[in-house]
């Protein structure tokens, strides 16, 4: 951060066409055929870029970029994703809004409950007042807006699904899909709170590989780091999953994401949490249908059904048989988007 202030940051400036072109190759090298963006400017000129790339002919990517809620003033914002959606087409999807809840468990932003960090006293961050951060949840919700919420810790889960719960009463709205992202600490009393009100989570699998031992050793010790990004126990309690890689946090690469769930191995090889591994089978709706469904895409993306998009990755061996830890090695040779096949860069 020292250097981007001096030089700039090349993951948070604005988009254009030549860059979204340049992501697509990346994604389509990883067999990926939809990609959400859930921190997007929706300025007028950003959504033109997102616009021009998409109707490209080698564009080979479904974008899904979702508006950065906390910098304009409710109204404003709001009026902002309904005048993007408009902008809709087969290759952009746009309406979704994001929020930003807290910070990162390894940048020790997160916010977590009793007894907080193992080796550090404090507890995080709010990216706005808890206050504004519900009424924030209430005003879109009442719009008829979808949001994806970023909480690591599990005081920022339960701030939100408090929040979620107390706007549905205000305002019932079936099928919301409110989506927890990353969702780290969750809890199963928190799981099933969050089945019981329709919403979904997102699972950061690829943290206990990146991050397991730190986390066992440091910031939230041996115990609670078992129970991260706990997939088994999320789906035992009914809660629609996804799982993915916060590209650029860690690589965009869907078979490595499900081989972290599956097998929940870290760096140094040790297992994390056996009892939160999830089979093949389920790891890869997790990366399939399961994202498509937190996405509201499910009737158009997900799976290879009558009247959706002839959207699938195309792999090299089945992963289905293949031993569990060899899903991450399988290579791709590429993606069909729309029936059009889009092969892997050489070496991709």
């Amino acid at each position: 951060y020292m250097a981007y202030r001096q030089v700039g940051s090349p993951l948070f400036g604005a988009p254009d066409v030549q860059s979204l072109l340049q992501y697509g190759q990346a994604a389509r090298n990883v067999g990926v055929t939809t990609a959400a963006d859930l921190f997007a400017d929706l300025s007028e000129a950003n959504v033109e870029q997102y616009v021009r790339a998409a109707a490209h002919d080698d564009f080979s990517l479904r974008l899904v970029p979702a508006m950065n809620t906390l910098d304009a003033p409710f109204d404003e914002g709001i009026a902002r994703a309904r005048a993007a959606r408009g902008r809709s087409n087969d290759k952009l999807f746009l309406g979704a809004c994001k929020v930003m809840t807290d910070g990162s468990i390894q940048g020790f932003t997160g916010r977590l409950k009793w007894p907080g960090y193992y080796r550090r006293s404090g507890n995080g961050l709010w990216n706005m007042p808890p206050d504004q951060l519900c009424a924030l949840v209430e005003a879109y919700h009442a719009a008829g807006l979808q949001l994806h919420i970023h909480t690591n810790g599990d005081e920022a889960s339960e701030l939100m699904i408090d929040a979620i719960e107390q706007a549905l009463h205000k305002a019932p709205r079936p099928d919301h899909r409110h989506t927890l992202q990353h969702c780290q600490m969750a809890n199963a009393a928190q799981f099933r709170r969050m089945a019981r009100l329709g919403i979904c989570a997102n699972l950061f699998a690829n943290h206990i590989y990146f991050w397991g031992d730190q986390h066992a050793a440091i910031t939230v010790g041996p115990a609670r780091a078992q129970a991260m990004n706990a997939c088994a126990t999320a789906l035992g309690c009914g809660v629609p999953l996804a799982i993915h890689s916060d590209a650029p946090v860690t690589p965009l690469a869907p078979l490595f994401t499900a081989w972290c769930a599956i097998n929940r191995q870290t760096m140094s090889g040790a297992i994390l949490g056996e009892n939160e591994r999830i089979d093949t089978h389920k790891a890869l709706r997790a990366i399939t249908l399961g994202a498509a469904y937190t996405l509201k895409l499910d009737h158009l993306v997900g799976s290879l059904e009558c009247g959706k998009f002839a959207d699938f990755a195309v792999l090299e061996e089945d992963p289905l048989e293949q031993p569990p830890e060899a899903i991450k090695d399988i290579p791709v040779w590429g993606t069909v988007v729309g029936g059009i096949a889009y092969p892997a860069a050489k070496g991709g």
